[in-house]
């Protein structure tokens, strides 16, 4: 992650907006990095993965890009994660390190957002890689930076969460799930009873 300065006082937990951004950047709280606690990830602790330790953050301003016609700040967030999660492969614990960047770009209304949002889908997103890894929010979101950091960790773990090398634990009398990923468990116990018969 990058080495920035420390935030002096910008307020991760309040709705994200242009205004509040610039006037952030202005009073030199931005850039800004810091640590969310596991008790704040509320969405994490809900779902199949729990954190242990904080989550490191940064959140820094970009490029001023052109977005509908009009000059617009892009701003980057990356995240770094210890995410404990279940093996699919031998259904045992395994702590993945999750490393999320996303860029953002926020308009006055929900509906310009979502006209730039439409407009990078229609268009060829490869004459300008970054757009695939910005989103367009506006006030009406009403998303915090909180709310931004804990979405990317969630977002940057993997479909299949797996260990490196690992076997998987097959118990004698496999459950229906198990029996599944052995399809082939039976044919030996098969074909000696047609040889037998």
């Amino acid at each position: 992650m990058i080495s920035i300065p420390a935030s002096k006082g910008f307020d991760r937990k309040a709705p994200l907006s242009t205004a509040f951004l610039e006037k952030s950047l202005a009073q030199s709280r931005l850039p800004a990095h810091g640590e969310v606690l596991p008790a704040e990830c509320g969405r994490i602790a809900s779902s199949a993965t729990s954190i242990t330790r904080p989550i490191r953050w940064t959140f820094a301003p970009g490029d001023v890009a052109p977005s509908l016609g009009r000059p617009r700040r892009r701003w980057w967030l990356m995240v770094e994660a210890d995410v404990n999660c279940i093996c699919e492969r031998c259904m045992a614990p395994v702590v993945l390190s999750v490393h999320g960047r996303r860029g953002f770009e926020f308009f006055a209304s929900a509906q310009q957002a979502d006209a730039m949002t439409d407009q990078v889908t229609e268009e060829d997103e490869h004459r300008d890689p970054e757009l695939a890894e910005i989103d367009f929010l506006s006030p009406e979101d009403g998303v915090t930076l909180t709310d931004l950091i804990e979405e990317e960790v969630l977002l940057s773990l993997p479909m299949s969460p797996r260990h490196q090398a690992c076997t998987p634990d097959f118990t004698s009398d496999p459950g229906p799930e198990q029996a599944k990923t052995q399809p082939f468990a039976g044919l030996a116990a098969l074909k000696d009873r047609l040889k037998k018969s």
